[in-house]
């Protein structure tokens, strides 16, 4: 195992990929002695034992970007072995990786968000706390950007006592029909561009 780290250090690897590295491997080298009697010996190292080291990470409840940074580790160290000809095998090469899921939504604001920046819109100097209070809400209820927002005209917004409409720039697949409902507070419904 040392002569594996020593060529790590001459692959010109950051410092902290050589850490991680280092600790992955003591990772798994410590596991092993839980399973097996004995030291753990590279040239006995089969693909059973990685496999059954993933699962006992999965069931540890490591995040599949842990379990899949320790499988790497592994892999090198088997692609190396294998080189060296300490391994008849490339045990890892069969070993697949955890699949991960990417959150493609991107994060709203929290209930306490949404009133913390409406208070401040509100509060705002110089006269335009209306405007600017108006500007937010519309983007948290019709779901604008800012920059639809700012590209606004006068003649993109509509109102009448009980209903009104924003007709969103050109940039935008969006625009928005505001309606009064049984308590008088404005609606405001997101509606999509016919094109």
């Amino acid at each position: 195992m040392a002569a594996f780290v020593a060529s790590l250090a001459r692959d010109d690897l950051a410092p902290a990929t050589l850490r991680g590295y280092r600790y992955d491997l003591r990772h798994f080298v410590a596991w092993h002695r839980t399973v097996h009697d004995g030291p753990f010996v590279l040239e006995g190292l089969a693909e059973y034992e990685l496999i059954a080291y993933r699962q006992h990470m999965v069931a540890g409840g490591l995040r599949p970007t842990t379990v899949n940074r320790r499988l790497d580790a592994l892999r090198r160290l088997c692609r190396w072995a294998r080189g060296t000809g300490a391994l008849a095998a490339d045990a890892a090469r069969d070993v697949r990786p955890m699949r991960t899921t990417r959150n493609r939504q991107p994060a709203g604001l929290t209930d306490v968000e949404v009133h913390a920046l409406l208070r401040t819109a509100g509060a705002s100097s110089h006269g335009l706390a209306a405007r600017n209070y108006a500007m937010v809400q519309l983007m948290l209820q019709a779901g604008l950007r800012v920059g639809e927002v700012a590209a606004l005209q006068i003649a993109d917004v509509s109102m009448s006592d009980r209903s009104g409409s924003v007709r969103a720039p050109s940039t935008c697949r969006t625009g928005v029909a505001m309606a009064r409902d049984e308590n008088g507070a404005f609606v405001v419904t997101p509606q999509r561009r016919r094109r």
